[in-house]
């Protein structure tokens, strides 16, 4: 058979394989997996939950509670070690530390801390990533509660008390005495310039260095008043005179 012959047979045949495949049904398509809720989103809502309903009194406490918790898993995702499941491990580890915080934050709302944690750790096939990325959040929480402890950003030292010093006499001078405005004698949050920023990795500013000396100390923290003190001079202005630069 020549060639050109058997060139139509060859179409011929090509086009009833083809009728023949699509007579047959349909073949089946695998759904896709459904995709794993997100940890950060459920626990970034879990810390809002109790905060609003376990929270301190002075708003930067409950400020303080959302950066220790954050900061820990943070930390505790930051570096996966080597044979394990990436995504299951910073799952478990981000988890681990901002449950085992909030716990030691607001221990009200252990039940329900609890609670989530364990839906989470359900979501997580069990195995060597689980178990390391849990130890590791539990660990970088205590690591990180402990640097914070004594900050002064519990509401007992942010609304320290605060005795308001009597006016100063006038001592010679023309004006009248100046008394401290009724709203001044408010102690809530005075103490807010006395807390101790973070030092370790992170740290939001430097310390700077004490006159003379050798080593780096943060600034005192000193009560001040909008007012004169008890037996300060009286403050005194020079007042300026037309044609006579300021000295």
């Amino acid at each position: 058979m020549s060639p050109t012959a058997t060139r139509p047979f060859m179409l011929a045949l090509g086009a009833a394989s083809l009728l023949a495949a699509s007579a047959v049904g349909p073949t089946a398509v695998a759904a896709p997996a459904e995709p794993r809720p997100s940890v950060a989103l459920d626990w970034y809502d879990t810390t809002a939950e109790t905060i609003a309903a376990a929270g301190a009194p002075t708003q930067v406490t409950n400020s303080r509670t959302w950066a220790v918790s954050w900061l820990a898993g943070a930390r505790a995702a930051r570096e996966v070690p080597t044979g394990v499941d990436r995504g299951d491990y910073q799952d478990a580890a981000l988890a681990s530390a901002v449950h085992s915080s909030l716990v030691a934050l607001a221990p009200s709302r252990t039940e329900q801390l609890d609670a989530a944690f364990r839906r989470t750790l359900d979501g997580i096939p069990d195995g060597p990533a689980e178990d390391r990325g849990v130890a590791a959040g539990e660990r970088e929480a205590r690591s990180v509660l402990a640097s914070r402890e004594g900050d002064g950003l519990d509401p007992a030292s942010v609304d320290a008390p605060f005795t308001v010093p009597p006016a100063a006499p006038a001592s010679g001078s023309r004006r009248r005495p100046r008394t401290p405005p009724p709203r001044s004698t408010a102690t809530a949050s005075r103490g807010r310039s006395c807390w101790r920023p973070p030092t370790s990795s992170g740290s939001v500013r430097r310390p700077r260095w004490t006159p003379g000396g050798t080593g780096r100390t943060w600034p005192k923290c000193v009560p001040t008043a909008r007012w004169t003190a008890p037996g300060a001079p009286p403050t005194r202005r020079r007042r300026r005179t037309s044609g006579t630069a300021p000295r």
